[in-house]
């Protein structure tokens, strides 16, 4: 959960985001939270139903994307869509709309350059556990010019995501100081894998990786 910490309300603390699987309420909590009753709201428990958040194996993430203030990324209940929510009387905005041919959204992996342009791109997990991005804000957007459907959020090679044990997409991270990010997940055969938009596609940890006898990786780290 570390990455996720990130102030968001501007009081110089960093807060960390959570979903509360009992009412999908998007909370936030920072150091000096010492109660549940003292979690500030971010997504309320009756917010419209397109905008209710995924509780099942997704995940969220922050970051500032554009002009955008700081904000929390989710992918919504229904698998068709991508929002996000900035700290205030804010509700949640729709990212990008990925209902019919645009294969779903089941989670967020974060804000990075994967393409070695100059721009950063928003990476998600798509409704069948591909790895795809968007290359700048409102290219989900019709109303904005999008392209035609499917070619607005690029696949990313080889990155096809592990679901057995909850998603398994992990953080972004430049392995080699070039500037360019990559993706850390678990693939549906266990192995830990690096990606990006390049092709760069390495497995740093196979299954079995007790000897060959113990358990694969389940899941990739926060």
């Amino acid at each position: 959960m570390g990455p996720l910490a990130l102030d968001l309300d501007g009081d110089g603390q960093k807060e960390l985001p959570y979903i509360r699987k009992s009412n999908r309420k998007i909370e936030m909590i920072d150091s000096e939270t010492k109660s549940a009753g003292q979690a500030q709201t971010l997504v309320n428990a009756n917010v419209n139903g397109r905008q209710t958040p995924a509780t099942s194996k997704t995940r969220m993430a922050t970051g500032k994307w554009g002009e955008a203030p700081p904000s929390v990324f989710y992918a919504n209940a229904n698998g068709d869509a991508l929002y996000r929510v900035s700290w205030g009387p804010n509700a949640p905005e729709m990212v990008a709309s990925l209902d019919n041919s645009r294969n779903g959204a089941g989670a967020v992996v974060g804000i990075g350059d994967v393409n070695s342009d100059p721009d950063k791109e928003l990476v998600f997990v798509d409704g069948s556990q591909e790895l795809r991005y968007m290359d700048r804000p409102g290219d989900g957007d019709q109303e904005k010019g999008d392209h035609q459907p499917g070619t607005a959020f690029p696949k990313i090679p080889g990155g096809s995501v592990g679901s057995n044990n909850g998603v398994g997409a992990g953080a972004f991270v430049d392995l080699d100081g070039d500037g360019t990010s990559s993706v850390v997940f678990v693939n549906g055969s266990n192995n830990i894998q690096i990606v990006n938009d390049a092709g760069v596609n390495r497995t740093i940890r196979v299954g079995n990786v007790n000897g060959g006898n113990g358990p694969g990786a389940a899941k990739a780290p926060p």
